[in-house]
């Protein structure tokens, strides 16, 4: 379950990343989102794991929220 809400937010991650207009700013995000994944990739402590859901999902979050007003200047 924990593996399927992990994965749920990568894909939702790289979903909005592909809004990013500048090729250079989206391939930096894709980056960044997959090596903070690939850092923790091997966690096995469940409560180290939902702590780092949580705070990918707030930096998610601002991310999307930057996105769409940076959009919208346009």
């Amino acid at each position: 379950m924990t593996r399927a809400r992990v994965l749920s937010l990568y894909r939702e991650i790289q979903r909005t990343i592909r809004k990013v207009e500048n090729p250079s700013d989206r391939q930096y995000l894709q980056d960044w989102a997959r090596s903070d994944f690939e850092r923790y990739r091997h966690e096995t402590s469940q409560d180290k794991i939902k702590s780092l859901l949580s705070q990918g999902k707030h930096q998610f979050h601002a991310l999307e929220t930057n996105i769409l007003l940076s959009a919208g200047k346009k």
